[in-house]
């Protein structure tokens, strides 16, 4: 089951990064309507999940499992630095004591796909205390 799992996340990753540079987007200060640019929102649900698998292994000292991430889909919007921001809540199962981990945060992604992370909130446990998310995700800045 783990073997599974592990090879499910990394064709995931894989892909991700496969699309990552592409985010082609709505108009600056328009709602986004994913219903109709379907095309957006499956490249923010790769690149979020890639950005949760590296968060996680970045913050967990031991490992996770159990990763996953929630994109606030009603919250992302385009900045008019031409940034795609998308807020998004990521957490995992520590592969030691069993807690629940959280992060919740804005993920900033430019066009040309680099990436950086704009902490919110988290789980509290040691998180906030390490700054484990700081230089975690790649970025191209």
């Amino acid at each position: 089951m783990k073997k599974v799992f592990f090879i499910i996340l990394v064709s995931l990753v894989v892909h991700s990064c496969a699309t990552t540079k592409r985010l082609p987007g709505a108009d600056r200060g328009e709602a986004i309507d994913f219903r109709k640019n379907w095309q957006l929102k499956n490249d923010i649900d790769n690149i979020a999940s890639s950005v949760a698998g590296q968060m996680m292994r970045c913050c967990s000292t031991y490992g996770g499992k159990e990763v996953s991430v929630l994109v606030i889909y009603k919250g992302v919007r385009r900045s008019s630095l031409n940034r795609y921001v998308i807020p998004m809540k990521i957490s995992w199962v520590g592969s030691v004591t069993g807690r629940n981990y959280w992060l919740f945060g804005n993920l900033n992604v430019d066009e040309n796909g680099g990436k950086s992370w704009q902490q919110v909130s988290d789980s509290g446990r040691m998180l906030s205390s390490r700054k484990c998310m700081i230089n975690c995700i790649e970025s191209n800045y």
